[in-house]
């Protein structure tokens, strides 16, 4: 969800602006419908009580919006489902509307507005707290400074140009804001001279969750569909002053009442005749009585104050959250929801992410999380200007060509024709603008405040040129496309790669489009006739990049390119002169056939000025362009391998434009599926499988052998084989990867699919992973606490001399190996949170030294906050230090983040501190009865049994909180901790003995049973060894509550379930529907998901997840 906070100042009291809004709302709905696809209808107008507000006038109304949505997005949704319905609740000074689509239930537009006579002052009107507050985003319009361009623009609706001759208020200076607040300020107003201000606030709440699509429709509607049109519609309420002013709320009520009408004949097709006027007689009645108002002295305005006063509490009261009563369904109401009984078959529905139903509504679509992070504005987003035009014929050229040339398909003329009538908005467009359009400057998209004056380690350079069906793409849809995509991987990197935050230097490379003509000449061979770029219209749209590149223009096309990738890098270089860093490439579909060729220099002059590391293609033909230059070539190797050091050729596999490159160079992987990329929800450092090369060829070698003499007498290809296949490969590793995409695609119509495909990878959170996997590997977080890494974090004072003397010479030479467990508290317990500091192999204690204490507190959204600096305290002659929260600063229920700074050498540890509420439900996991395959009493790498973490992680899914226990010393903490985050197992809690005992069962018992007896904890299920049975039996479990691996001894038979087959076979018996109920103790508890790591640790690399 995307929330915006609008504020609109405008020069008039708020009892003007009701009447101005009103009429302003009836007279627009009549101007802009048209009938059938664009057009407006008023169902229910009538007053209410007891709604939001109070009293007020309830409205609904339903939009009809098929003209003017782009012809892919209608591809989407049936021709019944091009509707909006308006609900509208107005009890001024506060009002709510809330927009649907009956039949795309994730989407909602819900605003709710106060005005109040001041300039837009107050910072929080709507009573908004925490995360709300947080990520809500101020944008102020201004009627005079935000312009309009192009046909939006009206001269006589402009503020600094009109001026109302009943009222001789205006024009407004670029100033005005200011200028009228200093004089209406604690004054009553109107004044005198007849200024007045008001601001009216708009809470805007966007949300459209499927997949692929989330950012950029959210971010669409906020930019082009609220904020745009909420800039020219206050602009008019001012410009038709002459029209509202004098006008009752009863001669409102009657327009509004004449304009139901008036739009009910047209959205029937009863148009007003082209030789009538074009006002009705309504509308001429209503202007007599204007002027002869006007004609009588005016009645005296009802004067209000200007105050600097917030909303008073009995507004607010009266505005909690309430749904007003459903009106009866009636006339359309009833023909709406009848269509919708017949909408079985709505595509749109089929993009949910419905694999993960079961989990948390936060984590149900993988790729669609908020962004409401984003402070950044967004304009309009990518694919919507479908095509661009051909270029003329050059004026020197013969003015009147032949009839019988213009007869062709290939003719410009006719090209030009044809690619402006898919998309008239583009008509006048020349492709020579699009050619241009590559050599403009990249926008700069800066890092956080906080890396700002970091060198960058990481130039990534976007080849942007849309795809096959796109024209001409303008800037402001690439500069979101790119926004989107820096945003991604923002995210990522504070989540998981705290190095790179703030230091991944994304840059623009606008590419030309070279498929435009080629989709003319297609479009008008397709077996379905009828207008370009309707939905029945099928075109091979497969073959475009085949014959874009065989375009005479193509040449120039790459040389454009070139030009411009050397001209950001120049630039960049300029601004970041001790950069040392790699370069990467990203493309996305017609960007990457360009970028190949612009790195192998194809047939051009122009070579870029840079190496590039990586290459990454997004949902790119190039495999498709390759085989025909291949099929088509005189030469008998005619396929370049580029020269950057690895290629990624990234897609969806019902993409109906990408292509494989693998089988391209070795016909041995035809039958070889591309590699899947994981899950970045599920797997956020990878899910630990080999893509090298070398290692799938020898694990796949009777896949992989075409004959007997391919494969030697060890079951491993023939090193000849080997060693000519990794001569030839572009890289070391895989080149294709799939990525996730629901099931349901497959039933879109194709031309729909690229575009959809391309919008989504800018917001893919799996790509973004897998990008920063490969170009900072190594380069891990420790902790994953939703994007605010312990890798950042700095202590707030210097390192400081040793208290002690002998401190100096006791650590000399020796790392420190500080820990403590994780505590869980429930709500009312003294919160206290203790830590060991030790030093050396044998386990030295920090005696008599201070250490800072710094804690982030969870917020009830799961979110955690800055590190807050508790106390200093002194560790004792064992080296272990306690410390108690005041009770003035008791935490309240989440699992917070604690650590223990030494003021001496700044070595640090961390532990969580979970305070539970009631019943919180648990799931148990004994790390070495239940995880490892073989023991290691010395700590070392044991082997995990196959299938442990995809069971832990499916209680963690469910909603149960994960607690790891072991008998083991904790001084092994970090190496055990480390062995848990290198197989991803997923977050939890950890407990360890204290120190080396006799009795090392006994503290799993006893700390099993303070969780169950003193802090209320409610265990679900437990995992362990044959060991184990007693410990959980003793906190009350049943004998189906615990399962042990293997086969328990006699005696213990009945008292566990024997998970005698394997883990795999164990999971799929809990996926039984109905089995495994989900957590219901546990929502008011944001558990962290993910893979576990430790806070406050250096970091530690997971060997297999990170290549």
């Amino acid at each position: 969800m995307l929330t915006k906070e609008y504020r609109i100042p405008l020069p008039l009291t708020v009892d003007e602006y009701r009447i101005a809004q009103l009429y302003m709302i009836a007279k627009k709905s009549r101007e802009e419908s048209h009938g059938e696809g664009s057009g407006v209808e008023i169902i229910v107008n009538e007053p209410y009580g007891d709604g939001p507000g109070g009293n007020g006038q309830y409205t609904h109304k339903i939009y009809h919006v098929g003209s003017h949505l782009p012809a892919w997005l209608k591809s989407l949704l049936p021709k019944d489902a091009l509707t909006v319905q308006e609900e509208a609740w107005n009890a001024y000074p506060y009002t709510r509307t809330r927009y649907t689509c009956p039949f795309v239930e994730k989407f909602s537009l819900d605003i709710e507005t106060y005005y109040f006579n001041d300039d837009g002052h107050q910072e929080n009107v709507f009573s908004l707290k925490g995360e709300d507050l947080k990520n809500r985003v101020v944008d102020l319009i201004d009627v005079v400074k935000d312009q309009l361009y192009g046909a939006d623009y009206n001269p006589a609706e402009d503020p600094t140009l009109y001026k109302s001759n009943k009222t001789n208020r205006g024009p407004l200076t670029e100033n005005w804001l200011q200028e009228y607040w200093n004089i209406c300020k604690n004054q009553s107003t109107p004044t005198e001279d007849g200024k007045a201000i008001m601001c009216a606030y708009k809470l805007c709440r966007v949300e459209f969750k499927y997949w692929g699509m989330q950012s950029k429709i959210e971010k669409f509607i906020h930019d082009i569909a609220l904020r745009k049109t909420m800039l020219r519609a206050h602009r008019q309420a001012w410009a038709w002053m002459d029209e509202w002013w004098g006008l009752s709320m009863d001669d409102i009520r009657d327009f509004e009442r004449q304009t139901m009408v008036a739009l009910a004949k047209t959205m029937r097709g009863e148009e007003i005749a082209e030789n009538e006027p074009a006002s009705t007689p309504e509308i001429e009645s209503l202007q007599e009585e204007h002027e002869d108002r006007s004609s009588q002295p005016p009645t005296p305005p009802y004067v209000s104050k200007c105050t600097n006063q917030e909303p008073s509490s009995a507004i607010t009261d009266s505005v909690q959250p309430r749904r007003a009563s459903r009106r009866r369904r009636t006339g359309a109401d009833a023909l709406v929801y009848a269509q919708s009984a017949s909408f079985d078959n709505l595509k749109i529905e089929t993009i949910n992410d419905t694999q993960e139903e079961q989990s948390s509504s936060e984590d149900e679509f993988f790729d669609c999380q908020n962004s409401t992070h984003e402070s950044s504005q967004m304009v309009k987003w990518s694919s919507l200007e479908l095509l661009g035009t051909e270029d003329d014929e050059s004026p020197s050229e013969s003015p009147g060509p032949s009839k019988a040339n213009e007869d062709s398909i290939f003719a410009p003329r006719f090209m030009e024709r044809r690619v402006s009538r898919r998309n008239p908005k583009d008509r006048g467009v020349r492709s020579h603008l699009v050619l241009q359009g590559c050599k403009s400057a990249s926008p700069v998209l800066s890092a956080s405040p906080t890396h700002q004056s970091s060198v960058p380690i990481h130039l990534i350079l976007v080849f942007h040129a849309g795809t096959v069906l796109d024209g001409c793409v303008d800037a402001s849809s690439r500069q979101s496309d790119i926004a989107t995509f820096r945003a991604s991987l923002d995210t990522v990197a504070r989540q998981h790669y705290s190095s790179a935050c703030g230091r991944l230097a994304v840059r623009l490379i606008p590419c030309p489009q070279p498929a435009a003509s080629a989709l003319a000449v297609i479009s008008s061979l397709s077996t379905v006739p009828g207008d370009p770029g309707s939905v029945q219209q099928k075109i091979p749209i497969g073959a475009l990049p085949v014959l874009a590149v065989q375009t005479p223009s193509y040449i120039e096309c790459v040389r454009n390119t070139v030009i411009a990738a050397n001209n950001v890098y120049r630039e960049f270089r300029q601004t970041s002169v001790n950069f040392d860093g790699s370069v990467e490439i990203v493309a996305d579909c017609m960007g990457s056939v360009l970028a190949y060729d612009a790195i192998s220099g194809l047939k051009t002059e122009e070579r870029l000025e840079f190496s590039v590391n990586n290459l990454f293609l997004l949902g790119s033909p190039l495999g498709l362009v390759l085989a025909s230059r291949k099929l088509c070539g005189s030469k008998p190797n005619d396929i370049s391998k580029p020269t950057s050091s690895q290629v990624f050729n990234l897609f969806h596999t019902t993409d109906p434009l990408a292509v494989r490159l693998e089988p391209i160079i070795s016909a041995r992987f035809t039958s070889t599926a591309p590699f899947g990329v994981p899950r970045y929800q599920k797997f956020p450092l990878g899910d630990g499988k080999p893509y090298h090369l070398l290692e799938f060829l020898q694990s796949h070698a009777d896949q992989l052998g075409e004959e007997n003499g391919d494969i030697s007498h060890n079951g491993k290809l023939d090193l000849q084989i080997v060693s000519s296949l990794t001569r030839r490969w572009w890289g070391v590793k895989r080149l294709d990867y799939a990525l996730y995409c629901p099931d349901g695609l497959g039933s879109f119509p194709s031309e729909a699919l690229p575009h959809l495909f391309h919008a989504s990878y800018w917001e893919s959170y799996d790509l973004a992973a897998f990008i920063l996997r490969q170009i900072c590997r190594g380069e891990v977080n420790s902790s994953d606490d939703g994007g605010q890494s312990d890798g950042v974090f700095t202590p707030t004072d210097p390192c400081e001399k040793w208290l002690r003397k002998r401190t100096s010479v006791k650590l000399k030479n020796v790392g420190a190996n500080h820990r403590g467990n994780d505590i869980i508290l429930k709500e009312g317990m003294p919160q206290i949170v203790t830590a060991r500091f030790m030093y050396g192999p044998l386990d030295f204690a920090l005696t008599g030294e201070k250490v800072d204490v710094y804690i982030r507190i969870c917020t009830a959204g799961g979110d955690l906050g800055e590190w807050a600096h508790m106390a200093s305290e002194i560790t004792d002659r064992s080296g272990r230090l306690q410390y108690t929260i005041p009770p003035n600063k008791s935490l309240g229920p989440g699992i917070h983040q604690v650590k223990f700074v030494v003021r001496g050498d700044h070595t640090s540890t961390g532990l969580s501190l979970c305070i539970l509420p009631p019943k919180t439900q648990a799931a148990v996991f004994s790390i070495d009865g239940a995880f490892t395959a073989s023991v290691s009493v010395t700590g070392k790498d044991p082997k995990v049994r196959a299938g442990a973490v995809d069971v832990a992680r499916h209680w963690q899914e469910l909603g149960y909180l994960i607690i790891y226990i072991t008998a083991r010393p904790d001084m092994q903490l970090r190496r055990v901790v480390a062995w848990l985050a290198q197989h991803n197992f997923p977050n939890g809690l950890v407990s360890f003995a204290d120190g080396l005992s006799t009795d090392p069962l006994r503290h799993k018992a006893e700390y099993l049973k303070h969780l169950v007896q003193e802090v209320g904890l409610e265990i679900r299920v437990a995992y362990g060894s044959k060991k184990d049975i007693g410990i959980y039996a003793s906190v009350g479990l049943r004998p189906e509550q615990i399962f042990v691996v293997g086969r328990p001894p006699k005696k213990n038979l009945t008292e566990a379930t024997a998970i005698s087959e394997g883990y795999a076979a164990h999971l799929a018996t809990l996926n039984f529907p109905g089995l495994c109920l989900p957590a219901n103790n546990n929502s008011g508890l944001m558990i962290p998901r993910g893979c576990l790591s430790l806070p406050g640790q250096d970091c530690l690399v997971r060997r297999r997840s990170v290549r």
